[in-house]
């Protein structure tokens, strides 16, 4: 049920008010106005207006944790039909400040910028790391100031992979990425740095389905490992056993292409447990850590 009152009419006939909505639904809702006469028997005028509600009660409260969830869709819209409204080239016109886990999630496609790069654009995907996921990141190697070089197996667009390799750099070490092909774009290529190595091949090709370069890499000691290619599960099963002890993996696209169950058995023998998965979920990152135990 809806209904209104007319707060304020100015001199030039505008007119003010609200609309009161018992039980309302998450998405978009169309609402008709119309101004009728006195008697209430003929219609002066009508407007049929939309209104995306995305989180009800807890519209500007901190309870509202993340955007809501999108499942695996090209897009990135919205599972309830309406995109995240979060720009930061449209700050101004924001219809309230986000929560943190809100800006920071890969839900909301729209916030998804890292050096000041847009994230994901409507049908292409340009990186698909969040905020949240840089985060997290960050918080590995910082709570683990041995861990020293980097694999990444998926290059992607390789912005994600500057973040690594400074990161490696930084830390005295070296970040090796993999893809089947180069989908770096100049920018990208410009701001790569030298002593980082890009190498373009099946990470799947070769003895017992696995590259030689790749399982080099991965044996390397202290190292942080992103599992971000497009067959997770196989790589983490192809190769489990050339991780070191004082390392560390995360896998990327988690409840998207990735799901604990698929690599429970994997892990049995491996001595990798769960690792920092509450700050995953505070953060609302996509990615999660596995440590040794």
């Amino acid at each position: 049920a809806i209904s209104g009152e007319v707060l304020s009419q100015t001199a030039d006939v505008r007119m003010e008010g609200v609309l009161h909505i018992d039980k309302p639904s998450l998405g978009a809702l169309t609402v008709l106005l119309q101004l009728v006469s006195e008697s209430g028997e003929e219609v002066l005028a009508s407007r049929s207006l939309s209104i995306v509600v995305d989180s009800l009660a807890h519209l500007k409260s901190a309870e509202s944790k993340c955007w809501h969830k999108r499942h695996t869709h090209v897009t990135r819209t919205n599972i309830y039909g309406n995109n995240c409204p979060f720009d930061p080239r449209e700050y101004s016109q924001w219809p309230r400040m986000p929560t943190l886990c809100e800006y920071l999630s890969l839900e909301c496609r729209q916030a998804n910028h890292f050096f000041g790069v847009p994230g994901y654009t409507v049908g292409l995907s340009l990186f698909g790391f969040s905020r949240a996921d840089f985060s997290l990141i960050d918080f590995v190697l910082t709570s683990r100031p041995s861990l020293t070089h980097i694999t990444e197996i998926g290059t992607g667009g390789g912005l994600v992979s500057l973040f690594l390799g400074v990161s490696a750099s930084i830390r005295g070490g070296a970040l090796h990425s993999f893809d089947v092909r180069d989908c770096r774009g100049e920018g990208i290529k410009r701001a790569w740095l030298t002593e980082h190595t890009f190498s373009i091949v099946d990470v799947f090709d070769g003895p017992e389905g696995t590259h030689p370069a790749v399982v080099k890499s991965i044996s390397r000691e202290h190292n942080l490992i992103l599992f971000d290619g497009g067959s997770k599960m196989l790589e983490i099963a192809r190769f489990r056993s050339h991780i070191s002890k004082n390392s560390v993996f995360l896998i990327h696209d988690w409840e998207d292409e990735s799901f604990e169950a698929g690599f429970e058995r994997a892990l049995d023998d491996l001595g990798f447990d769960r690792g920092y998965w509450d700050m995953s979920e505070l953060l609302g990152s996509h990615l999660r850590v596995y440590v040794p135990v």
